[in-house]
């Protein structure tokens, strides 16, 4: 693996490659970013080329035996990956997993001179095991690099953050996604059409096509029903039957996000009908034409902010989907009292 097959953030990985080839990488690193960008494949590549004993410009070499060990399925004895066990309904990593890591890294190195700590997801670990590993942080025992990948940073403890240099992430551009999405194998519509719905996100893209795949619904429908309940508003208890139906849909999660993701695409259509740009649901054009003759461009906006709120906020902790749908209706019909 190299810095090269990466396709976008091209100032971070500039970055990170200087940091590199110059010897000053820190000790502690923390990535962030939205979930679905490319932060752990980077992650990887920088425990490569530390691990490396010739690595060239910032990039591992991949021929040295520490190379070959690393990309012999992550199994290099100094290369310690940490991440929660995504098979159980509340992943977490906890304190005897950061214990177990402390015991591993006060030996001595085998094929390199150091140890190297990526911690998948580190916002999973609960507090003991944050506070554990922040006593590794302040006193290692050998020269070890820790990188923690994270996408809610805030969930980690403040003097955990404080000791890790922080590199931060922007969401993907529509291109990038798109290229990316035909390098693993998309042809080239799916990867057009998809890359605009992903949000920054090549994960997004590809959770939605997965989605839409499974969702035997006909969503489209649904939500430009909505979209007419919400702005004729005849009943509110509509909206709220409506928010209740959708959370015990056995999907749950999934299929509210698909939902949302829907109702984004049919608001941005809204909008480029008023500019005479192509439109994503081409095949719904005369309901998107009616619709848009009982809104107006500010309303629309508004009403994307909440979708893209919404959205984020389900995909980013575990809230509860009652909730967050019942705060996505109020929004919504507060969204319509403003309009009155």
């Amino acid at each position: 693996m190299n810095f090269e097959l990466i396709i976008g953030h091209s100032e971070k990985i500039l970055q990170l490659r200087q940091m590199l080839a110059s010897n000053r990488f820190p000790q502690n690193i923390l990535l962030t970013g939205i979930e679905g960008i490319g932060k752990t494949q980077i992650a990887k590549i920088i425990a490569e080329s530390l691990l490396c004993k010739n690595p060239i410009e910032g990039n591992p070499c991949g021929n040295c035996e520490s190379c070959r060990a690393f990309e012999n399925d992550l199994t290099h004895p100094d290369f310690h990956l940490i991440e929660p066990d995504e098979s159980k309904a509340n992943a977490v990593i906890k304190i005897e997993t950061i214990r177990s890591l402390q015991q591993l890294i006060s030996r001595a190195p085998i094929l390199s001179d150091r140890h190297v700590v990526l911690i998948e997801r580190a916002e999973t670990m609960n507090e003991s095991a944050q506070n554990s590993l922040l006593k590794t942080l302040e006193e290692p025992v050998t020269q070890t690099n820790f990188i923690l990948v994270s996408g809610v940073k805030s969930k980690l403890l403040q003097t955990i953050r404080s000791r890790c240099a922080p590199i931060s992430f922007a969401p993907l551009n529509s291109d990038d996604i798109e290229k990316i999405l035909e390098k693993i194998g998309w042809d080239r519509n799916e990867s057009r059409k998809f890359s605009t719905l992903g949000d920054g996100s090549v994960g997004n893209a590809m959770q939605i096509k997965t989605m839409i795949e499974e969702t035997n619904f006909d969503l489209r429908s649904d939500v430009i029903k909505f979209l007419n309940e919400l702005i004729d508003r005849k009943d509110d208890l509509i909206l709220f039957d409506r928010g209740k139906s959708m959370s015990e849909n056995p999907s749950k999660s999934n299929f509210v996000l698909i939902w949302i993701f829907c109702l984004k695409m049919l608001l941005r259509d809204l909008l480029f009908l008023e500019n005479s740009k192509p439109i994503y649901f081409a095949d719904s054009e005369k309901d998107l034409r009616n619709l848009r003759m009982k809104i107006a461009t500010d309303e629309i906006y508004i009403l994307l902010k909440i979708a893209i709120e919404t959205q984020r906020r389900i995909m980013s902790s575990n809230v509860n989907l009652r909730l967050a749908l019942e705060n996505f209706l109020i929004r919504a019909a507060n969204f319509k009292n403003w309009r009155d």
